[in-house]
């Protein structure tokens, strides 16, 4: 795995609710429940702005992600 990737499910994981994943869960029925981390919107926002350059390339490059709120950074 390319280590931005890591850096980058690593940034995910500390912004995860599991609240809200559970709900998020119940609104993604075609989405497999173990893709979705739980990170809401207003964090995923912020944390695209923070990503560095070679963070923007990787998720960019990096297809098909493995969760889905890198699809949303994406």
């Amino acid at each position: 795995m390319d280590k931005n990737i890591a850096a980058i499910e690593k940034k995910l994981r500390s912004l995860a609710d599991e609240e809200y994943a559970v709900f998020l869960r119940g609104l993604l029925p075609t989405v497999a429940p173990e893709s979705v981390i739980g990170v809401r919107m207003p964090e995923l926002r912020q944390l695209g702005k923070e990503l560095s350059p070679d963070e923007t390339t990787a998720i960019l490059s990096g297809l098909p992600h493995r969760y889905h709120e890198e699809y949303l950074l994406h």
